[in-house]
């Protein structure tokens, strides 16, 4: 099968561990953006928002660099997998 380095797609997979600093990183993001999605601007009255890098955290030296809350958005969960998993560049 051609799953993970194996497939021609493989960006280098995502660290399984954001560091200490994630969740106060996550927590300042969703306080910003409330609960509307950054790219569609639904707003979410069920669950709160997902929080998207920007720039990957594999492309720092250490997850921590990644969690500055420019890097940071709040996006709905279809705007999310859109933006990762459809090679589509999130842009404000």
């Amino acid at each position: 099968f051609r799953k993970g380095a194996n497939n021609p797609a493989w960006q280098g997979g995502h660290p399984k561990y954001y560091g200490p600093d994630w969740r106060p990183a996550q927590r300042a993001a969703r306080a910003r953006d409330g609960r509307t999605c950054r790219r569609c601007k639904v707003v979410s009255h069920r669950k709160a928002l997902d929080v998207h890098h920007i720039k990957p955290v594999r492309t720092f030296t250490t997850p921590n660099d990644a969690h500055d809350l420019a890097n940071l958005v709040c996006l709905c969960p279809s705007c999310h997998h859109t933006v990762e998993h459809r090679g589509i560049d999130f842009a404000l």
